[in-house]
């Protein structure tokens, strides 16, 4: 029976994998992949400007499903939902009227006594990868774990980086403790790259011991890993390029994909891994 490992890196630029020679990442079969527009959405950036980007839960949603936002029912109102069908409608209404982005009123609202949660595995209107695996064991999945929806800790720029830092030490102890344990579906993910690309593209060091240190891990699980009955696949959501001129990075239109296996099959879009996903845990 074979199984499959997939280690899922928010922000994995190609171009750095390739410039800093990371020979775990980079194995057997490795290159680029599309993401689809309806992936994209306006978002601010480190200086508070706009851009138009890939966004992460929407970008992760289509790859678990192999089927784009709207046919999951996932958007930026459904994101999170409160415990009150008023305050929900109120929050639809919001982000067609662009007003999600004023920060303070959550907090506001939880004060009162009410809650809200994050999209999760229920909300999905169709089957999910996990779905089809008789044993998964997922760490940290975005729109799947309620972990993944905890915000780093800090205002600055600074305490924000030393959060992500403490998150992927955390992520990293905890799918080196269950890749010994019994499964079929491996999937666990991190957001450090993600971070400190947009923070730090313009300090090298800085990246490259990010990128460095993720590339450890990724060798790490292959060394607890039989290569011969595994399938092992590393995937990105986007990549990361500067920011005009400045030290700031923002998320590429494609992202990054890498096989132990050689195939003549290869991905465009992050949304045709679903389908090989299936193929491969039924073998």
């Amino acid at each position: 029976m074979v199984k499959v490992v997939i280690l899922g890196f928010d922000g994995l630029e190609y171009n750095l994998v390739e410039r800093f020679k990371l020979e775990n990442m980079k194995q057997t079969q490795y290159g680029k992949i599309l993401i689809p527009k309806e992936c994209y959405t306006e978002t601010v950036d480190p200086r508070g400007e706009r851009v138009y980007e890939p966004y992460t839960p929407f970008v992760w949603s289509a790859f678990l499903t192999g089927r784009l936002p709207h046919e999951v029912g996932i958007n930026r109102a459904t994101l999170q939902k409160w415990n009150s069908s008023l305050l929900q409608l109120l929050r639809v209404l919001s982000v067609k009227l662009r007003l999600h982005k004023i920060r303070g009123k959550g907090k506001l609202l939880e004060k009162f006594g009410f809650k809200r949660s994050s999209f999760s595995w229920k909300d999905y209107r169709c089957p999910t990868i996990f779905d089809y695996a008789d044993k998964p064991k997922i760490i940290n999945v975005p729109t799947i774990s309620e972990e993944w929806g905890i915000k780093l800790e800090g205002k600055k720029f600074d305490e924000i980086i030393k959060a992500a830092w403490r998150r992927f030490y955390w992520v990293k102890k905890e799918a080196l403790k269950a890749i010994e344990e019994d499964w079929d579906l491996f999937m666990v993910y991190t957001r450090l790259l993600d971070v400190i690309g947009e923070l730090c593209y313009g300090k090298f060091m800085t990246l490259f011991k990010a990128y460095t240190s993720c590339n450890h891990f990724v060798g790490e699980v292959k060394e607890r890993l039989d290569e011969k009955e595994t399938i092992f696949l590393i995937v990105s959501d986007h990549g990361m390029e500067r920011f005009g001129n400045t030290l700031f990075g923002k998320h590429s239109n494609y992202g990054f994909y890498s096989l132990n296996i050689k195939t003549e099959w290869k991905p465009r879009f992050i949304i045709d891994f679903f389908p090989k996903i299936i193929e491969w845990l039924k073998k």
